[in-house]
């Protein structure tokens, strides 16, 4: 994001966005419904901390699951809870309240995953939220509080800025705002299209295109972007997003 080249101070910056890969684009949300067994003329919500998990997301959408009944009652759930949680215990809660949930403790289809979602709650890495963008999924995002030099919550406050996403911090969590904010992403279709709208303007679709241009240049080559071959950048995007804390990431350290 811009805001990021001030903490850059001296430094020539450009902005390219995070590279995606491309199965997050184009996505039939009906068809991504269906293949993962949900209703697509019932609202998907997908609650995740990345590969690694999330404890404090985990913990502010369970201990709130009798509110966000009541709030959204026909709503579906993707629960990607991370490899540090019992499974076990997290589906007994959605069924304690009749929720329809499916809970995984790793995913690795964050397209269909995204492709099906209305929403989504996350945290505030770059990845995630290049992929949110990418998606147009908008989302409530929780930082994570203890993020080197805070970094998640300026991410956070950077997409709330323009209109692209909510957040909470993690200490200011409640039941009453946790509902609030499901219900202005999930119920609100007005504010659905605004929020879409402010994410596509986010995205950076040729951001691989840009980073093999730039270093090609820093090698001395005298590089037109259109002659570079698009297996090259497809398989740059994959290179570059191979540890995208979303999808592919196995680190062992809790968020």
């Amino acid at each position: 994001f811009e805001c990021a080249s001030t903490s850059l101070p001296g430094l020539k910056c450009e902005v390219t966005g995070t590279p995606v890969r491309e199965s997050l684009r184009n996505l039939d949300r009906d068809q991504c419904c269906r293949k993962l067994g949900f209703q697509p003329d019932k609202l998907v919500l997908l609650v995740t901390g990345g590969s690694q998990g999330a404890l404090g997301i985990n913990r502010c959408v369970i201990s709130n699951l009798s509110l966000i009944k009541v709030a959204i009652p026909n709503l579906q759930v993707l629960h990607l809870c991370g490899l540090h949680e019992s499974l076990d215990r997290i589906r007994a809660e959605y069924q304690k309240w009749q929720i329809e949930a499916q809970v995984h403790s790793f995913f690795n289809r964050m397209d269909l995953a995204l492709g099906a979602s209305d929403a989504a709650i996350g945290r505030s890495g770059a990845s995630f939220m290049a992929e949110l963008a990418a998606t147009r999924v908008p989302s409530l995002l929780i930082p994570f509080p203890k993020s080197a030099d805070g970094h998640q919550l300026e991410n956070a406050k950077t997409l709330a800025k323009v209109g692209a996403a909510l957040y909470l911090e993690e200490a200011q969590v409640n039941g009453e705002k946790l509902t609030s904010c499901l219900k202005a992403l999930l119920l609100d279709p007005e504010n659905r299209l605004k929020m879409q709208s402010a994410l596509a303007g986010l995205d950076h679709p040729d951001s691989a295109e840009q980073i093999v241009t730039h270093i090609l240049k820093m090698l001395g080559y005298s590089v037109d972007v259109n002659e570079i071959h698009p297996s090259f950048i497809n398989d740059t995007t994959r290179r570059i997003g191979s540890d995208e804390p979303q999808s592919l990431s196995h680190s062992p350290s809790l968020s």
